[in-house]
C-alpha cells in the first residue's frame, strides 16, 4: 500500500510538503550534490519542514546515492540509527 501511494505521488507530482511537519520520527534527509531529479534545494525543504530532522548533502553525488557513494551513505546510516536508537 505505502508503495502505491509513492509511486502515485511520483506520477501524479502531488505536493506533501503541508504533511511533513507531522512528522514526528527521527529522520535523516540525504540527498546528492549533483541531483537534478530532486535538488538538495528540495531536500533542504523537506528538512525544513521536519521538527528535528538532520540533513545531509553527499558530495559529487547524483540521485542514486546507494550506487554512487555506497560506502558513505551506509555509514551515515548506520550512524543515524545507532545514535538514534
Amino acid at each position: 500500500e505505502g508503495q502505491i501511494i509513492l509511486y502515485d505521488t511520483f506520477l501524479n507530482d502531488v505536493s506533501m510538503t503541508e504533511i511533513l511537519p507531522e512528522i514526528e520520527t527521527k529522520t535523516l534527509v540525504i540527498c546528492g550534490e549533483n541531483d537534478i531529479l530532486k535538488s538538495p534545494k528540495h531536500s533542504l525543504r523537506i528538512h525544513q519542514n521536519i521538527k528535528g530532522s538532520e540533513y545531509v548533502v553527499l558530495p559529487e553525488c547524483g540521485h542514486v546515492s546507494i550506487f554512487e557513494k555506497p560506502n558513505e551513505l551506509i555509514t551515515l546510516l548506520l550512524g543515524f540509527v545507532l545514535k538514534n536508537k
